[in-house]
């Protein structure tokens, strides 16, 4: 039974996660603190902003928003999809873009800590979406 019709879950004890949550955040840190012509490298118009670094991209209402800056990638695959597939949607197919860790000391690991904990993370929610299902399932009717 749900404790609150929210629709919040709280989840804890998950294996590897502290672990793996403490090894990356630091690097992300430092990522997010690199010179500001290093970005341009990283960003990825074509996918509108979908991999690798955004800064004043997205909106907030009609301005772009300055206050936050963004590093999006996918933990499970660097090319997503087929060649077809990343042509025709490129917002929904975008290739990882990853720091240059030979340049950037201080970003040594990232992608391997950064895959670690999105894994993790993606593990989790199938294995919580599996039990949601179950759950709703049996509260359909007919």
């Amino acid at each position: 039974e749900a404790a609150s019709p929210l629709g919040i879950i709280a989840i804890r004890n998950v294996p590897n996660f502290v672990e793996a949550k403490n090894a990356f955040l630091p690097m992300a840190h430092a990522l997010a603190h690199l010179s500001p012509e290093y970005y341009k490298a990283l960003e990825d118009p074509t996918s509108f902003y979908n991999a690798g670094w955004s800064h004043g991209k997205e909106k907030l209402g009609d301005e772009p928003d300055f206050a936050k800056a963004s590093y999006y990638f996918n933990p499970l695959t660097d090319v997503p999809g087929t060649q077809d597939e990343r042509e025709k949607y490129p917002a929904s197919y975008p290739c990882n873009k990853w720091p240059n860790e030979d340049d950037l000391p201080q970003l040594k690991d990232f992608k391997q800590s950064a895959q670690k904990l999105g894994k993790i993370m993606h593990q989790t929610v199938a294995h919580v979406a599996k039990h949601i299902d179950v759950m709703a399932t049996k509260k359909v009717v007919g």
